[in-house]
């Protein structure tokens, strides 16, 4: 339950309370249709000695090598939520608002 698990997040500092995920929805059925994700969420799982662990994902990191030079000002120039200052940073910065996300992107692809 909701109570529940927000009491257990609560025993570990957590700030915010839990959601509680709906076990059979509509968007879970439509294959267009875009589930938000549940990084941040806190995460009950066994720990092999019969209690229990919390585990809150707070970050995440991953690369990928596109294998091209891109071209950083029209990156910047024709996307929405990215800013660019060569003199500060040498990468196009864009900010996804969901998921939740910001990435790096240089030109060396």
């Amino acid at each position: 339950s909701t109570t529940t698990t927000s009491t257990m997040a609560a025993n570990i500092g957590a700030a915010a309370a839990v959601p509680e995920i709906p076990e059979n929805t509509d968007a879970q059925n439509a294959p267009n249709q875009h589930v938000p994700s549940l990084a941040g969420s806190v995460l009950e799982c066994p720990d092999g000695f019969g209690g229990s662990l919390l585990i809150r994902l707070q970050n995440m990191s991953s690369t990928a090598n596109l294998g091209v030079r891109l071209d950083l000002k029209q990156i910047a120039l024709r996307c929405r939520n990215t800013e660019f200052n060569p003199r500060r940073f040498a990468a196009v910065i864009m900010r996804l608002r969901e998921p939740r996300a910001t990435a790096l992107i240089f030109s060396s692809g």
